[in-house]
């Protein structure tokens, strides 16, 4: 009984922490740019969980669909990063 307690008070102080250390997109937007040099401003999409943070960086390059068509831009590269406990890992 005293074991099942314990164990159900450390779950509980893990969630309670990685709540209240969960990153925001400012602190991503911020590690990230220390990082990485980029060509362009990649496209940053940030989702806000209640236990963590789901980020999803997306390139683009310009490209013609056909010749004799305008630029448009294409989908090169996507990136994805976990964040919890203060810190982002990448997927």
């Amino acid at each position: 009984m005293k074991f099942r307690r314990l164990v159900l008070l450390l779950i509980f102080l893990v969630v309670v922490a990685a709540w209240y250390t969960k990153p925001t997109r400012e602190e991503f937007v911020q590690f990230y740019t220390s990082q990485a040099s980029l060509p362009g401003p990649p496209s940053i999409e940030f989702t806000d969980r209640f236990v963590y943070s789901s980020v999803t960086v997306n390139f683009y390059t310009p490209a013609r669909v056909e010749p004799g068509e305008p630029l448009k831009a294409v989908s090169a590269k996507k990136e994805e990063y976990l964040g919890l406990f203060g810190r982002f890992w990448k997927l």
